[in-house]
């Protein structure tokens, strides 16, 4: 049913929760299966960059990123892209403390999210056993913004190679290059279970909405929100 007091004080919660790397939670099989620890049943839960904050801060203010907006808002022939600005202010407002290995460190909010399976949900956020997500997508690294690259190249705007890798694509984009080495060495999880009684759509819904609007995650950013 129900939980106002479970929607307001999920942020909280998150913040309190246990933080573990994503390189503890995987097999080293190059499988990349998911370990025990990370449940298959429901909860919200959030990504979180862990090392040199700085270093990421100083990419992303530099960073090509923009949201494609379909061409019919726009009247127009050609998809418009709007470019998004990782200004300070924002990537301080996603900078948070969490304790990770008993040590309480400043981390960034990358994303957030709700499932009913966790485990599957994490697994197609980074598709760690696929070296290359952007396959079929053309390859022209030194092309200039214009529209024609942020429509075709790898690692652009205007397709993406799936649309459940929301955190690996929103990183590959940043970076303008594959990251699962990155991710392994950088990203950690946290997590939120629901039991029987709090799982519910109404409460998955809000509380989702309730960890962007507090904790500022970067790349939960669309063009419907």
């Amino acid at each position: 049913m129900f939980s106002q007091t479970l929607i307001t004080t999920a942020p909280e919660n998150i913040l309190k929760s246990k933080v573990y790397t994503i390189h503890s939670l995987v097999n080293q099989d190059r499988k990349y299966n998911y370990k025990k620890e990370l449940p298959n049943n429901s909860g919200c839960y959030a990504f979180w960059w862990i090392n040199n904050c700085p270093e990421l801060r100083g990419i992303l203010k530099n960073a090509q990123y923009y949201i494609k907006l379909s061409h019919k808002k726009y009247n127009c022939d050609e998809d418009h892209f709007e470019k998004i600005q990782f200004t300070n202010e924002w990537i301080d407002a996603s900078t948070h403390q969490v304790v990770i290995n008993d040590r309480t460190v400043d981390a960034i909010c990358l994303y957030v999210g709700k499932s009913t399976n966790m485990r599957n949900r994490v697994q197609a956020h980074l598709k760690l056993n696929v070296d290359d997500i952007w396959k079929k997508i053309e390859v022209k690294k030194n092309a200039p913004y214009t529209a024609k690259r942020l429509r075709e190249v790898k690692f652009g705007f205007g397709q993406k190679p799936n649309t459940v890798s929301q955190l690996r694509i929103g990183l590959e984009r940043v970076f303008n290059a594959h990251c699962v080495d990155v991710i392994l060495k950088n990203v950690a999880l946290s997590w939120m279970p629901l039991n029987k009684e709090q799982n519910n759509l109404v409460n998955r819904f809000y509380i989702e909405d309730k960890l962007v609007s507090c904790l500022f995650p970067l790349f939960n950013i669309d063009a419907e929100r």
